[in-house]
């Protein structure tokens, strides 16, 4: 999540954060003590995770700012990973799943 903190500071990025299966108190908890000022939203039923077929946490979606799904990837990303990714999908090189 520290990660995910340093991409949500970037001007033309906004990270949204979905905590799944968890009851609010525990999300609060945990981003209360580690300070993290990301968006985040609950899915305790599960059901938001079904619907975008996750199949593994951590799972990273790219939306554009008209909502498009650009890509996804499962599994852990470090910062110069997600970094990377964002530089290729400002230049229109090749979208998140590649």
């Amino acid at each position: 999540m520290p990660d995910l903190e340093k991409i949500n500071q970037m001007d033309d990025v906004q990270v949204l954060a979905i905590d799944v299966r968890e009851p609010k108190s525990v999300v609060q908890d945990y981003q209360d003590e580690h300070n993290y000022d990301l968006t985040m939203v609950l899915d305790e039923n599960g059901d938001l995770a079904n619907t975008f077929y996750v199949a593994s946490f951590p799972t990273t979606y790219f939306v554009d700012e008209e909502g498009i799904l650009l890509g996804s990837v499962p599994g852990m990303l470090t910062y110069e990973v997600l970094e990377e990714l964002l530089v290729k999908i400002r230049n229109d090189e090749v979208n998140a799943s590649e």
